[in-house]
């Protein structure tokens, strides 16, 4: 049975449609990487790469992740073990309950300063910001509205263009 300290995860890859999370995962990154190519900004977006958070020494796979610094491929060939500023996570219908709570306070306690939630069913785009250990509600968004990064400053982007293209 896990303690608070270990949490247990469920593995999404057997949950949720492939080609729903395939889509949501290809078409934010590809926003991500268009953002920081257009505004010179460093650092490094990653789907589904193992991450060791350090603080707990618990081996996750998020769906997207951003890291300021970028990491040469012989750096991550086994894990990432730094915590990314930004983590996001593509729900299924079993990783509700995970996604929205579980996850949120691990990566809370990680120290990961934004967190997306990202729903298919819902076409929708929930940001928590890090403040003083928790998160706290930045941005809700269902079917059309503009998402911020307070992470990546001057990053935006049109809901609809996710779920509509």
């Amino acid at each position: 049975m896990a303690t608070e300290a270990e949490p247990v995860f469920i593995n999404k890859d057997e949950e949720m449609s492939r080609n729903s999370h395939s889509y949501l995962t290809s078409i934010l990154s590809y926003f991500f990487f268009d953002y920081l190519r257009k505004n010179n900004v460093s650092g490094s977006v990653h789907a589904d790469a193992d991450i060791i958070f350090p603080n707990s020494g618990v081996r996750l796979r998020p769906d997207l992740s951003y890291f300021r610094q970028s990491f040469a491929p012989n750096e991550w060939e086994e894990s990432i073990t730094h915590v990314p500023e930004l983590v996001v996570e593509i729900l299924s219908d079993s990783s509700y309950l995970e996604d929205t709570f579980t996850k949120k306070h691990f990566y809370a306690s990680e120290g990961v300063a934004e967190y997306w939630i990202v729903s298919s069913s819902l076409r929708s785009i929930i940001v928590y910001n890090l403040e003083h250990g928790q998160y706290v509600l930045s941005q809700q968004v269902f079917e059309q509205g503009t998402i911020y990064s307070k992470v990546l400053t001057d990053f935006s982007v049109e809901v609809s263009e996710i779920f509509y293209r």
